[in-house]
């Protein structure tokens, strides 16, 4: 068993699942104290935007790190021969894990750098404001398509 850390207290329960690759994730409920970031006085505004993952107000731009395109050989190449495989066969089931195993590695590499990013932003300044592009907030276009009303919003 792999601890990512020790445990605060005794547990009162343990929940063990298992995932579609194939992996054992064990939850435990522990009684804490909660841990109180540090005064910096300090706040940031963020933009979710599509040039990069995130731009802070004080002009600190995070580039998106583009998990999946790094791992589209490897997943390509495991759906190819999960195709190939006989429905029902041993060969298949074991296909299936790879490519299960394959889209775990990218989603826990995403839900690791979200969790991360939070946990630096949060711990180095005291308030925090993000902001995320509303379909009415869009430039209008020359050529609007036909669902735009006369003043250049979606209906």
């Amino acid at each position: 068993m792999k601890w990512s850390r020790s445990l605060p207290s005794a547990p009162s329960t343990v929940t063990v699942i298992k995932d579609s690759a194939g992996r054992y994730f064990a939850s435990f409920v522990v009684e804490t104290e909660p841990g109180t970031p540090p005064d910096t006085g300090s706040a940031v505004g963020i933009n979710l935007s599509l040039t990069h993952f995130a731009i802070l107000s004080d002009g600190t731009k995070i580039t998106s790190p583009r998990f999946l395109r790094r791992a589209e050989k490897k997943l390509k190449k495991a759906q190819q021969d999960l195709s190939r495989k006989a429905k029902g066969s041993a060969n298949r089931a074991k296909a299936r894990t790879k490519v299960a195993r394959a889209h775990a590695r990218t989603a826990d590499a995403r839900r690791e750098f979200h969790h991360q990013l939070s946990t630096k932003i949060i711990w180095t300044t005291k308030r925090w404001q993000w902001r995320t592009w509303q379909s009415g907030d869009w430039p209008v276009h020359a050529w609007p398509s036909p669902y735009t009303t006369q003043d250049g919003r979606h209906s």
